[in-house]
């Protein structure tokens, strides 16, 4: 029985990988040698079937060529640079030598490369400017003309260059269409001046319950206050001292004003009621019916004899002062109206409500004018000077 050579394990890896590498260089060959022949017959042509190349391979893709595809390459390029028959006897003969084939240099569609030949109309590429150059031309001039107006405009010094402004400003205002691209003017506002902080004078106590409204005289003489204990109270000025009170509510009183022309101090309260009160015989005179809910501000007119009061129900309510009459009924809140400001010069009325609108009355028409929406949360204070104050802790002009 004949015995089997034993062959080592590493003499066996190493012929594997020999042979890898030999059918790695001869495929690789077979696709060198595949590169002048069409698509399909290279792809018929190929010996071996794992071999599946059908894209074109140019030699520009390779580092290092094959021994064989070199020396056709060196034949190919010789063979291109030999002269034919012809042209060896132009050159032969005697006279000035031909030109040669022009060259085109630049951005052309044909690439520079020996024996490329073009018309003679096309000869001039390379002494025309390239695209690039033209437009860096176009550009110096551009900047060379807006210097040279700038300059000019200097000239007549600041009142030269302010109309050269304005008039750029008025054009692209009627260009748009809206005079409110340009831009205006900030309003300054006087800063206020700094004085030392404010003192404690007096302590005055003599309600029950939380005050919710104050009131001062025109006169300096004494003041009102409103609390829930349903009470109003009239105090001196001067001394702190406890005048009088006056009783007639049945819930907590939220507002009141002293009338500046007449003996009057008016008073609104949880309870629906506006109530007006003769202070010569301290006594209610007049109420006007109307909320239908609880009223919280409260405010006379300066000049004219008009009542104004709003409430929970967003409403704010026009009063004729003697007849008790209703003369409008503003609406257009969708809150509680919490405070009202009015307008000596003109007939208006500015109320601020919960819903973070202050609203600008036309008192005469009875419509609103104007609505500012600049508040985050329920706007509880309008002063004259629309200074106005509210709960996210920021006061607005």
């Amino acid at each position: 029985m004949a015995k089997v050579a034993s062959v080592p394990a590493e003499d066996a890896v190493a012929a594997d990988v020999e042979q890898q590498i030999e059918a790695s260089v001869l495929r690789t060959a077979e696709m060198f040698a595949l590169t002048k022949r069409s698509a399909s017959s290279a792809y018929d042509y190929a010996p071996s079937k794992k071999v599946r190349v059908r894209t074109k391979l140019n030699d520009a893709y390779l580092f290092e060529f094959p021994d064989a595809l070199l020396e056709s390459k060196a034949a190919a390029e010789t063979a291109d640079l030999t002269p034919t028959p012809s042209e060896a006897a132009a050159l032969a003969a005697p006279g000035p030598a031909p030109a040669p084939a022009d060259v085109v240099m630049g951005g052309h569609p044909v690439p520079s490369a020996p024996g490329v030949s073009i018309e003679a109309e096309d000869s001039t590429t390379a002494d025309k400017p390239s695209f690039v150059d033209q437009v860096a031309k176009e550009t110096e001039e551009e900047l060379a003309l807006k210097k040279r107006k700038i300059a000019a405009s200097n000239i007549n010094g600041d009142a030269s260059s302010a109309v050269v402004e304005y008039k750029k400003q008025t054009e692209t205002a009627a260009q748009f269409g809206s005079s409110a691209i340009v831009r205006r003017r900030a309003t300054q506002v006087s800063k206020p001046k700094w004085h030392a902080p404010w003192k404690l004078k007096r302590v005055i106590a003599g309600h029950l319950g939380w005050v919710r409204s104050i009131s001062v005289d025109p006169t300096n003489d004494w003041f009102v206050t409103g609390s829930a204990d349903r009470t109003i109270k009239v105090w001196d000025l001067a001394s702190g001292q406890l005048k009088l009170t006056l009783t007639g509510h049945i819930n907590a009183i939220r507002g009141l004003e002293v009338s500046p022309r007449h003996p009057y101090l008016f008073s609104a309260g949880e309870d629906k009621k506006v109530l007006c009160w003769d202070l010569e015989y301290n006594k209610v005179i007049r109420s006007y019916h109307g909320h239908l809910s609880g009223v919280f501000s409260l405010k006379v007119h300066p000049t004219l004899d008009i009542l104004v009061s709003g409430g929970r129900d967003a409403v704010a309510r026009v009063w004729d002062m003697r007849t008790k009459n209703q003369i409008h009924v503003l609406s257009g809140h969708q809150g509680t109206v919490w405070a009202m400001e009015t307008q000596a010069t003109d007939p208006q009325i500015i109320t601020g409500s919960s819903d973070s609108t202050i609203k600008l009355w036309d008192l005469a028409a009875g419509k609103v004018m104007t609505t500012l929406t600049n508040h985050k949360k329920a706007v509880r204070a309008v002063t004259k000077s629309l200074l106005v104050s509210y709960r996210d802790g920021r006061c607005r002009v």
